[in-house]
């Protein structure tokens, strides 16, 4: 679903009243994520506006806590399947450890 215009207008709002009253800068965050994570957040909260919203989070700092955690990417453990770092670490580092430089890049070392 798009935004209004109404609600563009309102989530700059939020997000103008969350920096100037909790300095935290979420206004260069991606858009279509704030708007995604904003609306569910709202919807979750049983706020009929962002609007709404607005007017609790600036005044209700355990609810901008909240918020705030919708705003963050949580990190997931990157070495979650202990036997395949077991056997990169027997079998293909020691093969490896002859080169001066190694890079090694691993897909999905997040939630999303």
């Amino acid at each position: 679903m798009q935004p209004t215009e109404i609600e563009e207008l309102e989530l700059d709002l939020l997000l103008e009243g969350v920096f100037r009253r909790y300095g935290y800068d979420f206004r260069h965050y991606a858009r279509a994520s704030l708007e995604r994570r904003v609306r569910q957040f709202a919807f979750a909260k049983h706020f009929s506006t962002i609007s709404a919203l607005l007017a609790q989070v600036i005044h209700d700092e355990a609810l901008f806590s909240e918020l705030a955690q919708q705003f963050s990417v949580s990190v997931t453990e990157m070495f979650r399947d202990p036997p395949v770092f077991r056997l990169w670490r027997e079998c293909v580092l020691p093969r490896l450890a002859g080169f001066p430089v190694g890079k090694v890049w691993a897909a999905g070392c997040a939630s999303g």
